[in-house]
């Protein structure tokens, strides 16, 4: 029973050591992504959607609730993306230090035992 208990133990660290792995190549490919020139067209394209919703929305009738909500919209489609990537990155780091820290603490049992 304790064999089986050990078993499933690994297997999840096992399955979570993978999704971290996973976590950390996909935040790579996005660092990677935005380094050629079709990423940095895209983050250049993005700023400048941004920008010109900043500069439409200013200038639209405030009782204008349709022009209004459009505007909205656009800035949150671009944002929206712009989050994705961000999430990706964040992910990938968090998921650098856990495996950093998973190694240590196994480090630090494996001097325990000695």
């Amino acid at each position: 029973m304790f064999f089986d208990s050990k078993k499933k133990q690994e297997e999840r660290e096992h399955k979570l050591r993978m999704q971290l792995e996973e976590q950390i190549v996909l935040a790579e490919q996005v660092r990677n992504f935005f380094e050629t020139d079709l990423g940095k067209y895209l983050e250049a394209k993005m700023d400048e959607d941004r920008q010109n919703v900043k500069n439409q929305i200013v200038k639209v009738d405030p009782t204008d609730s349709k022009q209004i909500q459009k505007l909205q919209n656009d800035f949150a489609v671009v944002n929206r993306i712009s989050l994705y990537f961000a999430q990706a990155i964040l992910a990938g780091n968090q998921a650098e230090k856990a495996l950093n820290l998973q190694s240590y603490n196994s480090l630090e049992g494996d001097y325990d035992t000695i």
